[in-house]
């Protein structure tokens, strides 16, 4: 599978003092950010027809508890793609740093790339699923649990895919790694769910190891859904999802459904 070039360039820059034992991060490694940005993003119509391109700086107040908040723009590049710089910035979820044991809020700084070739390359044979994106933010929008919706989200089959689980044996590829040292197990992921139909915040809860997390989160990555709904309107839900890498003596696979989303 070919390598798509990455659009967006993550870095994290701290500002804390004192001793630290560990840094605010974001709970999805940068990696997964980053590909969450290059499938999120919607680069502004007008930007687009005037080439624009650049790194945008987000800074941000990752609190003690992790809630984040005071969204600023410390480097620019237009105001329609600073809008939706911070409109991906505030889809992150973070952990705090931590000072001699204790949570303390930190000022955080997250730099996103804009280059309008790449994306239009990418994007050209995907399909819009912004239809519900919230644009022009002041603050992150909520994260609702799935026992709080009036309807839950639903993963979109591609035409072909009459249930989920074929479809995800579809996608997966099983790890070399795993396959030749007879590894096997339940890859357990927490996300969110957004607006758009896109996972966000990707991180593993119980790992395998052997390959398969990453092939479980590059599973994960490939869905789509249509976006829970609250009060009749789209909303951001957390959701989870488990994955399981089984070897048989023919080599197949199977994949149990999730209990959380519905699956």
């Amino acid at each position: 599978m070919a390598t798509i070039s990455a659009i967006i360039l993550v870095l994290l820059g701290f500002t804390v003092i004192g001793q630290v034992s560990t840094h605010a991060t974001t709970l999805a490694e940068a990696s997964v950010v980053r590909r969450y940005f290059e499938q999120a993003m919607i680069y502004p119509e007008s930007a687009l027809k005037k080439a624009i391109r650049g790194k945008v700086t987000v800074s941000l107040d990752v609190m003690p508890d992790g809630e984040t908040r005071n969204y600023k723009i410390e480097r620019g590049l237009d105001p329609t793609i600073d809008a939706e710089a911070l409109r991906l910035a505030m889809h992150l979820l973070w952990k705090p740093a931590i000072v001699a044991g204790n949570p303390v809020p930190t000022r955080e700084t997250i730099t996103i790339d804009f280059n309008p070739k790449t994306y239009l390359r990418k994007k050209k044979d995907e399909k819009n699923y912004s239809d519900y994106v919230t644009l022009n933010l002041s603050a992150p929008e909520p994260i609702y649990n799935l026992r709080q919706l009036n309807e839950s989200p639903q993963p979109i089959l591609p035409a072909g895919f009459k249930s989920v689980n074929s479809y995800l044996i579809h996608l997966m590829k099983y790890p070399e790694i795993a396959a030749r040292n007879s590894i096997s197990g339940t890859v357990v992921l927490d996300f969110v769910i957004e607006k758009s139909g896109i996972a966000s915040n990707i991180r593993i809860r119980e790992s395998v190891g052997g390959g398969c997390d990453q092939e479980a989160i590059r599973i994960l990555e490939q869905l789509r859904w249509l976006p829970a709904k609250k009060a009749g309107e789209p909303v951001r839900t957390h959701a989870d999802l488990e994955i399981s890498f089984r070897l048989s003596e023919h080599q197949q696979r199977s994949i149990p459904n999730q209990r959380s989303t519905g699956l």
